[in-house]
C-alpha cells in the first residue's frame, strides 16, 4: 500500500485495486470520539477513527477474491490466513487510517475539479473518444461499489497520495550510499580453492547394525510412513464414448463443405508492376505488351521512362494498390492489365502466371473430421450416461455395481498418498482432474462424493475403500533409507573434519598450492566474479562465503549441489585478489542504481512515518472479533 502510494499508484490496475479495497474503509470510518475499550463491533481503531466488522469483512472478502484469482484457486478463510491476509489486511486499514487522519488534520484535499479530471482521464474508465460514462458505472457494478462510494474514495486516496508524495516524492540516494552500493553490486574477487570429497578421504567405516540402529533411534520421526488411502474409481470420457467408425461418409462430407472456405488457400498471381509517372507512355507501353512484347522489350526502349517492380507470387491481400490488385487478379490468363490509374502514378500489372485457389483434398482431412464428429456425438451422449449413473448412485448403489451396468472399468488403487504417490514412492496413474487427490483425503470410508469434472470434458466417480494412518517405520522398513543417511552423514562429518585440518594448515602459513600438492588434488581458480555471479564451480554457499574477508580471507564451505540437488563435496578456498569498481556518479551503471535504490529510500521513510503516526494517535486492534471474523485463528496484535 505504502509503495503504491508512494509511486502515485503508477499502474491502472493497481490504482483500481487500491481504491476498490479501501473504499469498505472509508465508508465504515467515523468520527467517533471515544473513550476507553474500542467497541465490540469494531475491529480496528486508529486515533479517533473505527473501522466496524462490517467493513472489515468487506475490504476482507476483496482481498480474498484478489488472492483466489491469483493462485487460480477458490481459498477459504482459513486456507487464507496461512498467508497472513488478516494481518496484512489490518496492517493496510490501519496505516490508510493514519494517512486518513493526518491529511485530514493538515487540510490536504483535492478540488472537485480535479477529482473529476482524475477520474475522467483513468484509463480503465477510456473508451474510443475519452471517458464513457456508462462504462465507467458498468465497471463499478462489476466490484460491486456504488458511484458514491468510489468518488469518496478518490478523493481520501488522492489526499493520502499528496501527503506520501509531498514527504518523499523525489528522494534520492546520497553519493556515499551509491559508492557503497557500487561497491557492493560490482566488486570482483578471484578465488583458488581445493575440492573435497569423498575419494579425498580414503577408507570409510562401515557402519554396523548397532551404529545404524543407535542412529535410527535419535530419529525415529524422520522415518515415517504417510497416510495411505485405497481407493475405486471409474471414468467417463469422451475417448472412451467416441466411435469414429460409427461417423457416416455423408455427415463426413457434409463437414467437409462446411469447412470449405477454412481448408482453401487463395490463389496467386506472379506479378511484374510497371510505374509510369507518363500516363500517355503507359497507354503506349500496355498496347505494345498486348501485341506480344515483353517487359525487356520496353526496357530496352529508351524512349520509356518507368519502374519495374517484381512482386512475384502474391495474393490479393498483399498488393496495397486496390485498384491494381483488382485488375491483376481479373485476370484469368497471364498478360498485362489496362492502365491503372494508381495512388503514385499509371500502373500496368504484368501477370507471368496464374495459381488457382487449392482446396485441401478430402482425404487429407477425414480422419481429423471423422473423430471430432464422434466426440461431438460422444459430448452429447457424455451427459445423458452421467444423469443415468447420478440416478443410479441416487439409488444407492455402489460403483462396483454401477460400472459393469454401463460397461465401464473400475480401477483400483490399493495405496495413495496425499501427494499422488503410491508405496513404491512413484507416482500413481490417475485421472486428470484438479481435486482427487485433495477430496480423496478430505473423504472417508463410506461416505458418498461428488462426481468430479476431468480436464478432458468427461467425469470421475471415486470411493475410498480404506485408510491406513500414518505410522512410524519399524528399523527394518527404514533400513535402507537409514543406511544412506547415515552414510551421508558421516561423509559430511568426515568432510568437515578434512577441510578444517586444511584450514588449521592455511592459518599456519601453508600455502593452497603446497596443500594441493601434499594431497595430490588440483587448485580451480575462477574467473573473476561479482556476488551476483556465483561461479557453477563454486556454488552460492562458496560465493557468500568469498565475500565475508577481504584478500587473502579463507576458509571452507560446502560445494555446489550435483545434478541430484545433493552436496556431496566441501570446498577450501582462498581469495587471491580483490578488484574494487570505479564509481563515477554519473555512470550508466551507477544511475541506474540509484534508480533501485530510490524507491527502497522512499518506501523506509514513509513506513517510519506511518508508524509514529499510528504510535501517536494509538492503534486497538479487538482480537476477538477479529479471531471471529476470520475463522478462529490467533492473531498477533499491532
Amino acid at each position: 500500500m505504502l509503495t503504491a502510494l508512494r509511486r502515485g499508484a503508477s499502474t491502472t490496475l493497481a490504482k483500481v485495486f487500491l481504491i476498490i479495497v479501501s473504499i469498505a474503509v472509508v465508508a465504515g470510518l467515523g468520527f467517533g470520539g471515544f473513550i476507553g475499550n474500542i467497541g465490540q463491533r469494531t475491529v480496528l481503531a486508529v486515533g479517533d477513527l473505527e473501522i466496524s466488522a462490517e467493513t472489515f469483512q468487506i475490504a476482507l472478502q476483496r482481498q480474498l477474491n484478489r488472492l483466489s484469482q491469483q493462485l487460480g484457486t477458490n481459498l477459504t478463510l482459513e486456507q487464507a490466513s496461512l498467508f497472513g491476509l488478516d494481518r496484512q489486511l489490518l496492517g493496510q486499514l490501519a496505516s490508510e487510517a493514519a494517512l486518513d487522519s493526518e491529511a485530514d488534520r493538515l487540510n490536504i484535499g483535492v478540488s472537485d475539479y480535479r477529482l473529476a479530471e482524475r477520474i475522467a482521464n483513468d484509463p480503465i474508465f477510456l473508451q474510443t473518444g475519452g471517458f464513457n460514462r456508462q462504462f465507467f458505472q458498468q465497471v463499478l457494478r462489476s466490484y460491486g461499489i456504488t458511484e458514491d462510494d468510489f468518488v469518496a474514495d478518490t478523493r481520501s486516496f488522492a489526499a493520502r497520495q499528496q501527503l506520501a508524495q509531498g514527504l518523499v516524492g523525489g528522494m534520492q540516494p546520497a553519493d556515499a550510499m551509491l559508492e557503497v552500493a557500487n561497491t557492493y553490486a560490482n566488486e570482483l574477487r578471484v578465488v583458488s580453492f581445493l575440492t573435497l570429497d569423498d575419494t579425498s578421504l580414503g577408507d570409510r567405516p562401515a557402519a554396523t547394525e548397532e551404529d545404524l540402529r543407535a542412529f535410527f533411534n535419535d530419529r525415529t520421526g524422520d522415518y515415517r510412513a504417510p497416510e495411505y488411502r485405497s481407493i475405486v474409481y471409474m471414468a467417463l470420457s469422451e475417448t472412451d464414448l467416441a466411435d469414429p467408425s460409427a461417423v457416416s461418409a455423408t455427415d463426413v462430407q457434409a463437414a467437409y463443405e462446411a469447412e470449405r472456405e477454412e481448408l482453401t488457400s487463395a490463389g496467386e498471381r506472379d506479378i511484374t508492376q510497371l510505374l509510369f509517372q507518363d500516363s500517355a507512355q503507359a497507354n503506349e507501353a500496355q498496347a505494345r505488351l498486348e501485341a506480344g512484347e515483353a517487359v525487356a522489350d520496353l526496357q530496352a526502349d529508351e524512349s520509356f521512362d518507368f519502374t519495374a517492380t517484381e512482386l512475384g507470387a502474391v495474393q490479393r491481400t498483399a498488393i496495397l494498390d486496390q485498384a491494381a490488385g483488382d485488375a491483376a487478379f481479373s485476370l484469368d490468363a497471364a498478360g498485362p492489365t489496362g492502365v491503372v490509374d494508381g495512388r503514385f502514378g499509371s500502373i500496368i500489372m504484368v501477370v507471368n502466371e496464374v495459381i488457382e485457389d487449392s482446396v485441401t483434398p478430402l482425404e487429407d482431412v477425414e480422419d481429423r473430421l471423422r473423430q471430432e464428429l464422434a466426440n461431438a456425438a460422444a459430448r452429447d451422449e457424455i451427459f445423458s450416461l452421467f444423469d443415468a449413473i447420478e440416478d443410479a448412485r441416487a439409488g444407492g448403489d455402489p460403483l462396483d455395481q454401477i460400472a459393469p451396468r454401463f460397461d465401464l472399468e473400475l480401477v483400483t488403487v490399493d495405496a495413495l498418498d496425499a501427494n499422488g504417490f503410491g508405496r513404491d514412492d512413484e507416482p500413481v496413474d490417475l485421472p486428470e482432474t484438479n481435486s482427487l487427490i485433495a477430496d480423496t483425503f478430505e473423504s472417508d470410508v463410506g461416505l458418498e462424493n461428488d462426481a468430479l469434472d476431468t480436464t478432458g470434458g468427461g467425469f470421475v466417480w471415486f470411493e475410498v475403500t480404506g485408510v491406513e494412518e500414518a505410522r512410524d517405520l519399524t528399523f527394518e522398513e527404514a533400513q535402507d533409507r537409514v543406511q544412506s543417511d547415515w552414510e551421508d552423514q558421516q561423509l559430511d562429518e568426515m568432510l568437515r573434519e578434512r577441510a578444517g585440518e586444511l584450514v588449521s594448515e592455511l592459518e599456519r602459513g601453508r600455502s593452497l598450492q603446497t596443500l594441493s600438492i601434499a594431497l595430490d588434488l588440483p587448485v580451480t581458480i575462477t574467473e573473476p566474479f561479482t556476488r551476483g555471479e556465483a561461479p557453477d564451480e563454486m556454488g552460492g554457499p562458496a560465493t557468500v562465503a568469498a565475500f565475508e574477508g577481504g584478500e587473502a580471507h579463507f576458509g571452507d564451505v560446502e560445494g555446489p549441489p550435483n545434478a541430484d540437488g545433493e552436496t556431496t563435496t566441501r570446498l577450501v578456498f582462498v581469495v587471491d585478489d580483490v578488484t574494487r569498481p570505479a564509481f563515477f556518479e554519473t555512470a550508466a551503471d551507477v544511475q541506474e542504481l540509484a534508480e533501485q535504490l530510490a524507491p527502497a529510500l522512499e518506501d523506509t521513510v514513509l513506513t517510519q512515518y506511518v508508524q509514529a503516526l499510528q504510535n501517536s494517535l494509538g492503534v486497538r486492534v479487538n482480537q476477538a472479533l477479529v479471531a471471529e471474523l476470520t475463522g478462529g485463528g490467533s492473531h498477533s496484535g499491532m
